[in-house]
């Protein structure tokens, strides 16, 4: 089994082993013999969702650790990924909120994961952090064709659930409907998450009756799926429903439910707004014996039960900070990403560059997003003279000639140069006295702060690049270390611009060989296959495909040798490109001593005249050109279209042509012959 293969099957396992967890495991267990030939980080990883559906949180956390160090060593996305995911929800079902933002975003870091992206807004809906939380979403449903048609599903039904919390009732059912639309690409019943979002609906609407029915039929669905915070939130809706109706009896039973539940999947934890519910329930019911059973339960008093909240107000704030924080590294990391995959794309497009021209030009619109550069400046040293040649990029255009300067201890230029170094600094009177006179004067021209790197490759400098802005600026370490990146790919263009553009050379000659017929110097089957690609996609008034044949050929080559019968069809391609291979039409050598021809824009009448009139060249300057004098024919056989749409109909186009050619051999060669289609689309316009 392939890694591809084995990475769709966890992925399988992933998407759903809240859904099919006899069917996940199972494949778990398929897979055991496949992993012991992967990394070791695998099957750590298998084992973690193993723990993780026993609920054995703990050995899930030392074994996702584990699968994560081992990811990092064989630098396996997958698995540092997949990981990261499995930690964030570990952490997100144990409340460790904080740890699982983090993971989370890690997990940002190396995908833009629309389930990543829905989790961390889980956490700040958890927080009633409404709008940040539906800004996760929105993030989300913009790659939701990434998604699972379930996540995909749950992004919807948790924006349906924000729409809510702001009372915009019309918007929620709005995306209530697309996440039912999503889930019904899944599966046909109906997941416990949509019914709650349907009953918290009614429940905006003050119709507690519709909402109870409604969550009857998601607690009938929601234990086989598994998913903690679903059931959580269908039991407390429904107490909050049967208090609302005055069954108070019935809210006794949800509270306890979700007790039950906390203590059996999330290590006894428990939310104090459900214990308040329960104490208040028992007073109203009468049952005050029961709320001491309660404070004895839950170590608390009525005054430990507010020392309490506070101190769980503190931790929700001290969780939010943490979160907050996160936060802001996961978007240092992002911009560093961004950057960094900036600056690839540069260095990229600067190695593919031909000059510096080029390079100015290219920099200064890519370097301009990330901070103010009003004018970027390249200097190479002159091998010979020792010179810096200069050119520089203002307002979009390059410098038109190059500026030499002979550089002097005081230069910046020669600090570069001379200890390797990157300089930035601001003009000051020394400075505008070298900068703002003589040679330096065009390229220094309104500048008032400059950052210039060494421009050097194996020890050697090459030269240097100037970042230049008119205003007063203070080079951060982190724009330093960008222009220095820059640099050292400027400097490997710099190396190789001479050799690649040798090679670039070399290339084209070379694919132009691979196209072309070695004997006749005509375009090949791949020329003509490439040809038809093409043609595909364009649009013309008219396409004709000609298939050409010499005549007897074989006869020819039996009696003059196969050296004349080369230099035979030479002469013919020649007389043939002469008519077929020029304004747009293209000629091929099919094989052998077969040729196509395709012609484009012409009309019926001219397309038989012209072939009428290749025939007879043929016929005729053969005789003349060939050593023994002795003429050679053609038989062509042509296929007329107006609809060429796509790759099959040009194919068509060919087939007929190839039947038209065996009709002008029959009707006693020397001639073309048109396609029956083409006959008749003739006869039909007539």
């Amino acid at each position: 089994m392939t890694e591809l293969h084995v990475h769709k099957r966890l992925e399988f396992v992933t998407d759903h082993m809240y859904i099919s967890p006899g069917r996940s495991r199972r494949v778990l267990d398929e897979l055991v013999e496949d992993l012991a030939r992967c990394s070791p980080a695998y099957e750590s990883y298998r084992r973690c969702l193993l723990a993780m559906f026993e609920h054995d949180y703990d050995s899930a956390i030392t074994l996702a650790y584990q699968a994560l160090e081992q990811g990092h060593r064989d630098e396996s996305m997958f698995i540092i990924i997949h990981a990261h995911m499995a930690l964030g929800f570990i952490f997100d079902n144990r409340k460790i909120h904080d740890r699982a933002f983090e993971h989370y975003s890690a997990v940002l870091m190396y995908t833009n994961s629309p389930r990543a992206l829905n989790n961390i807004g889980n956490l700040y809906m958890l927080l009633d952090r409404w709008d940040t939380a539906y800004g996760y979403f929105l993030q989300a449903e913009a790659i939701i064709e990434q998604a699972h048609p379930r996540v995909a599903s749950i992004i919807y039904a948790n924006m349906a659930e924000c729409e809510c919390s702001a009372g915009r009732i019309d918007d929620a059912q709005k995306h209530l409907k697309r996440a039912e639309e999503y889930n019904s690409l899944y599966r046909d019943t109906t997941p416990a998450f949509i019914y709650n979002i349907q009953a918290l609906i009614e429940m905006k609407n003050d119709r507690y009756p519709n909402a109870l029915n409604i969550l009857e039929q998601a607690e009938s669905r929601i234990e086989q799926e598994g998913m903690l915070r679903y059931f959580l939130d269908v039991l407390r809706w429904s107490a909050q429903c049967h208090m609302h109706v005055g069954d108070h009896e019935a809210a006794v039973e949800k509270y306890l439910k979700i007790e039950e539940l906390r203590i059996k999947y999330s290590n006894g934890l428990r939310v104090l707004s459900d214990i308040e519910s329960l104490i208040d329930l028992y007073t109203i019911l009468g049952r005050d014996e029961e709320v001491p059973k309660l404070y004895v339960e839950y170590r608390t008093s009525v005054q430990g039960h507010v020392q309490e909240r506070k101190r769980q107000n503190l931790e929700n704030i001290q969780a939010q900070i943490r979160m907050q924080e996160s936060r802001e590294r996961e978007e240092r990391y992002a911009q560093l990403y961004t950057s960094t995959k900036l600056i690839s794309e540069i260095g990229r497009e600067i190695l593919s560059t031909a000059t510096s021209g080029e390079v100015l030009i290219e920099l200064r619109r890519r370097l301009s997003e990330l901070f103010q550069v009003d004018r970027i400046a390249i200097g190479i040293i002159d091998g010979i003279t020792g010179r810096l040649d200069y050119q520089w990029e203002s307002s979009g255009s390059v410098s038109a000639e190059l500026v030499s300067i002979l550089l002097n201890p005081g230069d910046l230029e020669q600090q570069v140069i001379g200890q390797c170094v990157p300089v930035a600094a601001d003009l000051d009177e020394t400075l505008l006295m070298i900068y703002r006179t003589g040679a330096y004067q065009d390229i220094y021209d309104e500048t008032t702060s400059v950052l210039i790197c060494p421009l050097h490759i194996n020890g050697t400098v090459l030269g240097v690049i100037g970042v230049h802005s008119f205003s007063v600026q203070t080079f951060t370490r982190y724009e330093i270390e960008m222009i220095t990146t820059v640099a050292s790919f400027i400097a490997a263009a710099m190396q190789n611009w001479n050799r690649s553009s040798k090679l670039l050379m070399e290339n084209r000659e070379l694919e132009r060989k691979t196209r072309m017929d070695v004997l006749t110097g005509i375009g090949n089957r791949f020329a003509m296959e490439r040809r038809f690609s093409v043609l595909a996609g364009e649009q013309h008034a008219s396409v004709i495909v000609a298939m050409i044949d010499i005549d007897d050929f074989k006869e020819y080559n039996d009696r003059f040798g196969h050296e004349q019968g080369d230099v035979c069809l030479r002469y013919v391609t020649d007389i043939l490109a002469s008519y077929l291979d020029c304004r747009g039409h293209r000629l091929f050598r099919y094989g052998g001593d077969e040729f196509l021809a395709v012609l484009v824009d012409l009309e019926f009448s001219a397309v038989r005249s012209l072939l009428d009139e290749v025939c007879l060249a043929v016929h005729r300057r053969t005789g003349e050109g060939l050593p023994e004098s002795s003429a050679v024919t053609c038989s062509i056989g042509w296929h007329f279209s107006e609809d060429i749409t796509d790759m099959k109909d040009i194919l068509h186009a060919y087939r007929m042509a190839d039947a038209a050619l065996y009709d002008a051999k029959a009707q006693g060669r020397n001639r073309a012959a048109a396609s029956t289609d083409s006959v008749s689309l003739r006869t039909d316009r007539l």
